[in-house]
């Protein structure tokens, strides 16, 4: 299998300064409605504390259910938990620390 060439950081940089308001509103928005790990980072980034508490809250949820759920036995796959604290960190976009630094509030 090829690898596919992928646009660099400043050709992409220089590909948007073309592009006028309207266009980039309508290129966010095709994101938004493709990828959840956009829509998860927009809604931080603009609508702040109360997404982030929400998804955090989701994200504990995920884990929760994954080793004690309310009815029958855990599942106990530790790749899900931890694929579910990596979408948290990626829709934070803080890395490793985000759900540190969140955790300790509880």
């Amino acid at each position: 299998m090829s690898k596919v060439t992928k646009l660099k950081i400043p050709e992409l940089k220089r590909n948007l300064k073309e592009y006028d308001q309207k266009e980039l509103i309508n290129l966010v928005s095709e994101l938004y409605k493709l990828n959840d790990n956009v829509q998860q980072y927009l809604s931080v980034k603009f609508l702040g504390e109360e997404t982030t508490n929400d998804l955090f809250k989701n994200s504990q949820k995920e884990i929760e259910d994954e080793f004690f759920p309310d009815r029958g036995f855990g599942k106990m796959r530790l790749a899900k938990a931890r694929s579910s604290i990596s979408n948290f960190n990626v829709s934070l976009c803080r890395g490793r620390d985000g759900i540190h630094k969140h955790i300790w509030r509880y």
